[in-house]
């Protein structure tokens, strides 16, 4: 396994158009250390967490979106199910897209025997 060198350029913030308003507020659909650690919770690893993102079945994207929006401020007692009556379809669809670019910002591209999660 060959280490790839980061340059300063590709840590430049490449998410900016990556978010999403619920109830008038707005998310940066983003793959953080904090939310990886709320996947992990649900999911028992970060692997199966992405593997399951990657499935394009409800659950996990409702599940993601929670640990996205349990982590901000106001939000600590929100409830997965709460965010589930929170979403619709259009907005699972956009966010498949916006999740893809969350993995590809946080995990850069990945080949096919690779898993996102390690």
């Amino acid at each position: 396994m060959v280490n790839k060198k980061v340059k300063g350029k590709q840590l430049k913030n490449k998410k900016n158009d990556n978010k999403v308003i619920i109830k008038g507020r707005e998310y940066e659909i983003t793959l953080s250390l904090g939310v990886l650690a709320e996947l992990e919770d649900i999911y028992g690893d970060v692997d199966a967490a992405m593997k399951a993102l990657q499935s394009k079945k409800v659950r996990p994207y409702i599940d993601f979106m929670y640990a996205i929006m349990v982590l901000e401020d106001g939000n600590e007692n929100l409830t997965r199910r709460e965010v589930g009556r929170m979403l619709d379809m259009d907005f699972i669809n956009d966010l498949i897209g916006k999740t893809e670019v969350a993995m590809k910002n946080s995990f850069g591209e990945a080949d096919e025997n690779e898993n996102m999660g390690e």
